[in-house]
């Protein structure tokens, strides 16, 4: 079940699930206030009840960017409809994606489970798995291949972003790559959005960017603004329809797909193994020694 999808399906289960009520309640009230919005006020609130999976995993200021106001409307929104911060606003949005599409995937789960037992799951997963990779290595296109693993290859530094559950891969990438490609940068994802660590970034960097939806807020404003100070940009990414198109010079898509509660991450680990394998392919000497 798409992810989107199912937090949608967060208003129409209110009135039999606890958890969606909150987020019901609140779409009622944004329909019988709109009328009486200015019109930028109810822009943004068209905004939101249309994509109330991007409210709760964007900040504020990107769901600004995407709605085509000012930070500050969304926050007059958020009062305007009862709630002293955003973040009161965005929460009602959090809870009910959380306690939505992630619980409706684990309820297929326990009736898969009951249905066909472990052995049905474990071949859910597997399929799955085996599905997502064949798509990857059916739908790349090699070029971008080859123009990703050569401007790592010439870039004065490589930084691999990858927060939550991809902070794994992101340092499994740079654990294999770092004997071929000492320059591979890994920021610690305690601090952060790292832009002390990209402060100094500029054209001649790489930037290699990793999320799918629900995607982490920091990977997102880290490639932009590494984009700002013209790096080069490389999404690897779910959809086109995910924010980091919009600031990568070229991109990589992998599916997701998964019985599993939350999104798979097999092919984001064979696309960063391709990769790797690729530049190593397509250098020289230097990088043998």
């Amino acid at each position: 079940m798409n992810v989107a999808i199912a937090t949608r399906q967060a208003y129409n289960r209110s009135a039999t699930d606890d958890e969606g009520k909150p987020l019901q309640r609140l779409a009622t009230k944004i329909i019988a206030a709109l009328p009486e919005l200015s019109p930028k006020l109810a822009l943004a609130a068209r905004y939101v009840l249309d994509r109330p999976e991007e409210v709760a995993i964007s900040s504020m200021r990107m769901i600004a960017t995407r709605v085509g106001v000012a930070s500050p409307t969304m926050l007059r929104l958020a009062r305007a409809l009862g709630y002293d911060s955003y973040d009161a606003f965005r929460a009602v949005f959090q809870n009910a994606y959380v306690g939505g599409c992630f619980k409706i995937r684990a309820e297929l789960l326990q009736e898969n489970q009951e249905r066909g037992g472990t052995a049905a799951i474990a071949a859910q997963i597997s399929s799955a798995a085996i599905e997502n990779i064949e798509r990857f290595l059916t739908d790349i296109d090699v070029a971008v291949l080859a123009r990703t693993a050569d401007a790592i290859h010439r870039a004065d530094r490589v930084y691999v972003l990858g927060f939550g559950v991809f902070q794994l891969v992101a340092s499994y990438f740079q654990n294999t790559g770092r004997i071929a490609l000492p320059n591979l940068v890994v920021p610690n994802p305690a601090g952060g959005v790292p832009m002390e660590e990209l402060a100094g970034t500029g054209p001649q960097d790489v930037i290699l960017a990793m999320s799918v939806s629900p995607y982490a807020v920091q990977t997102i404003e880290a490639a932009r603004f590494a984009h700002e100070k013209k790096a080069t940009v490389i999404a690897i990414t779910d959809s086109m329809a995910s924010p980091l198109i919009d600031c990568s010079s070229q991109h990589i898509l992998v599916a997701t797909r998964s019985p599993q509660y939350f999104p798979s991450i097999i092919a984001m680990t064979a696309a960063v193994e391709t990769i790797m394998a690729v530049v190593v392919s397509r250098s020289g000497d230097t990088m043998l020694a």
